[in-house]
């Protein structure tokens, strides 16, 4: 399975995501989110 391809179509979404770049979850929260989406 591939990842999503994830994108912005506008400006105001392209610098949203931008600013969320220095952002990091834990190890535990990202296994907290796979489990949800089902993601392997």
């Amino acid at each position: 399975m591939r990842p999503p391809i994830i994108g912005a179509r506008t400006v105001e979404q392209l610098e949203e995501s931008l600013g969320a770049v220095g952002y990091r979850l834990s190890d535990e929260a990202m296994s907290a989110l796979d489990e949800a989406s089902g993601w392997e």
